[in-house]
């Protein structure tokens, strides 16, 4: 099997990025993965952290061959989307990681062999190597599981069936959508949280690909695929990553440490026991729908200063 590059997009926290490329180290297909790191520019102030990450990455060694890409201009989004784009043009495949993503030593090897399983499935987007601590999958007797909802946070996919550019959505279209009651509530079953990150996107709040996937597979019945224990945790729950503040609900005490022979089901359907957990785990609680509703009635700005001054 020709194995699958990854893609690591990094800027300027150090810790971070050396924790991720040490536990990537120790995969144990690591040596016979090409590993390219896409460097975003810096935002000024930030240029001796981002030297410095520059610096530590072309030390790094223990892959099949190592490729910085120092970009000259500051913009994570294209960072990120022409770096996934690069490696799906030139290999028909890629695994792509963030600077905060540690992996367990089987990461690799699942996702290669998840890519190679599911490749001509057209049910399957992508695969992740996180997945949500739910109590459930203690009672799972299969290695994998299948949501109609996205995950980044480690994940691979196929130039065939992912364009990072190509997922626009129709601000008409999707407003009309997540406002149609029944509609909602089915877009709702992977999370309570999509219609509302849909409205940030579509208002320009956000930019976040995932959110666009997310809306991609509920209008073309496509799904993730899961380790039933994850493989991976992201230590940007500390609050120093954009989109994730400070707390511990993702986190895993330890990760999966199976690293060969990983069970996949071809013809996999949804299980609906952990459809419905990770719905209750996603649930948005009472201080998020009060923030929601105000946004939607448009006093927010005036109670965020009203907070902010007290």
């Amino acid at each position: 099997m020709k194995f699958s590059p990854v893609g690591i997009s990094v800027y300027k926290r150090i810790d971070h990025v050396k924790k991720t490329i040490k536990t990537l180290q120790n995969n144990t297909l690591a040596e016979s993965t090409e590993l390219y790191l896409f460097s975003d520019a810096p935002k000024k102030g930030d240029e001796n952290k981002v030297r410095e990450v520059r610096n530590y990455l072309k030390s790094i060694a223990g892959f099949r061959n190592v490729v910085v890409v120092e970009r000259d201009f500051n913009c994570r989004v294209m960072n990120n989307r022409s770096g996934m784009k690069y490696l799906l043009d030139n290999y028909g495949k890629m695994i792509w990681l963030e600077e905060d993503i540690v992996t367990a030593s089987g990461f690799l090897k699942f996702m290669n062999d998840a890519l190679n399983y599911y490749d001509n499935n057209l049910k399957v987007l992508s695969i992740s190597g996180y997945t949500p601590p739910l109590s459930v999958l203690k009672n799972t007797n299969s290695d994998v599981f299948i949501l109609k909802r996205f995950n980044a946070w480690g994940f691979a996919t196929w130039k065939k069936k992912f364009n990072p550019f190509g997922f626009k959505l129709n601000g008409d279209n999707v407003l009309d959508y997540i406002y149609q009651r029944e509609k909602r509530k089915i877009l709702s079953e992977y999370g309570e949280d999509i219609p509302r990150m849909l409205e940030l996107e579509i208002n320009g709040e956000i930019d976040a690909l995932d959110v666009k996937i997310m809306f991609h597979q509920q209008m073309n019945n496509l799904y993730t695929l899961y380790p039933v224990k994850s493989l991976v945790q992201n230590i940007g729950h500390d609050g120093s990553g954009i989109h994730c503040g400070a707390n511990d609900k993702f986190h895993h005490d330890e990760l999966w440490q199976k690293v060969d022979n990983f069970q996949f089901i071809e013809d996999i359907e949804v299980d609906e026991r952990i459809k419905k957990a990770n719905y209750n785990f996603r649930k948005i609680g009472i201080k998020g729908k009060i923030t929601t509703l105000t946004k939607k009635i448009g006093i927010y700005p005036i109670l965020k200063r009203i907070k902010d001054s007290l």
